[in-house]
């Protein structure tokens, strides 16, 4: 599912952490880490601008993608994309939306401007 934002938006890569993430990361390639080490866990975060990262991926935003199925979200100029690892079911289509349409609103108003 790919989303057009109404605003810039900056590369931004999160996905589900993987086997081969957690073996880079014993070489030094690691990813951005956040406050929640759940997370953390669970996701591997990468973005030229971390910065952004961060405001994009706050607490709430989290939260809500800890309750969510764990797709791949990309971040690209103004298009979000949601993708899962195979084709999705109807149901999967409607939840990958919803959870494009649920982080670009929860995208902070000071983050949104382009620099």
């Amino acid at each position: 599912a790919v989303l057009t934002a109404p605003f810039p938006l900056k590369e931004l890569c999160i996905r589900p952490e993987g086997i081969l993430d957690k073996l880079s990361a014993a070489f030094g390639w690691d990813d951005i880490d956040f406050e929640s080490a759940e997370f953390s866990r669970e996701f591997h975060v990468n973005a030229p601008d971390r910065r952004w990262a961060f405001d994009v991926l706050h607490p709430r935003a989290i939260a809500y993608l800890m309750e969510c199925p764990r797709y791949e979200i990309h971040f690209s100029r103004n298009q979000v994309a949601v993708r899962g690892r195979s084709r999705f079911e109807p149901w999967e289509f409607s939840k990958s939306l919803e959870m494009g349409e649920t982080l670009l609103r929860g995208i902070p108003e000071f983050a949104r401007r382009s620099e």
